[in-house]
C-alpha cells in the first residue's frame, strides 16, 4: 500500500510538471497573459478527463440496461444476465469513484503546477529586471 501511495505521490508531481512546463512553454511561445494561458490549459485537460470518463460511463450504462433486460423476471427465476448486472453495477459505481478522484487529483495538480509557474514567471521577470537595472548601471557608468 505504501508502495502505491508512494507511485501516486510520483506521478501526481510528474503531471503538475508537466501541466508547468506546458503552461510556460504555451506562454512562451503566444505571449499573453498568464492567467489566460493558465485557464486554457485546465479548460482543455478538465475537457479531456471529463470525455474518457463520461464514455466509459455510457458505455457501460448501455451495456448495464441491456443486462438488466436479461435479468431474473417477476418469478425468481434466475435470468441470463443477473451476474452481470451486479459486476456492471460495480464497475460503474468504480468508473463514478474514479472520475471523482480524477477530477479531486486534476484539481490538485493544476493548482501546484499554476503556482509554478506563477513562481517560475515572477522570478523571470525579476532577473529580467535585474538585466536591465544592471545594463542601465553600465550605460551610466560609460557616460561618467
Amino acid at each position: 500500500e505504501s508502495k502505491a501511495a508512494t507511485i501516486k505521490h510520483l506521478q501526481n508531481a510528474l503531471n503538475a510538471k508537466s501541466m508547468t512546463i506546458e503552461i510556460l512553454s504555451k506562454h512562451s511561445k503566444e505571449g499573453g497573459k498568464l492567467e489566460d494561458v493558465v485557464a486554457g490549459i485546465v479548460e482543455s485537460k478538465s475537457a479531456a478527463l471529463l470525455k474518457t470518463k463520461d464514455d466509459e460511463i455510457q458505455r457501460l450504462t448501455k451495456e448495464l440496461a441491456a443486462a438488466a433486460s436479461a435479468a431474473p423476471v417477476g418469478d425468481g427465476s434466475p435470468g441470463v444476465g443477473a451476474d452481470r448486472v451486479a459486476t456492471l453495477e460495480r464497475e460503474l459505481d468504480e468508473c463514478r469513484k474514479e472520475l471523482d478522484q480524477a477530477a479531486t487529483e486534476t484539481a490538485k495538480a493544476v493548482e501546484t503546477a499554476v503556482a509554478e509557474a506563477i513562481a517560475q514567471h515572477e522570478k523571470r521577470q525579476q532577473e529580467l529586471a535585474e538585466q536591465n537595472r544592471q545594463s542601465l548601471q553600465g550605460e551610466r557608468n560609460k557616460m561618467q
